[in-house]
């Protein structure tokens, strides 16, 4: 993640959600991700 997210701008919603894998199937298969991008 650190190489995909490095750049100035934040990625796009749908990429974020593509490297987060948000695709869950109850709550055993949660994933957390936090990031900060400067505005």
């Amino acid at each position: 993640l650190a190489g995909r997210w490095s750049d100035a701008a934040a990625p796009g919603l749908a990429a974020f959600l593509a490297d987060a894998q948000t695709r869950v199937k109850g709550y055993a298969d949660d994933r957390t991700a936090a990031a900060v991008w400067e505005a």
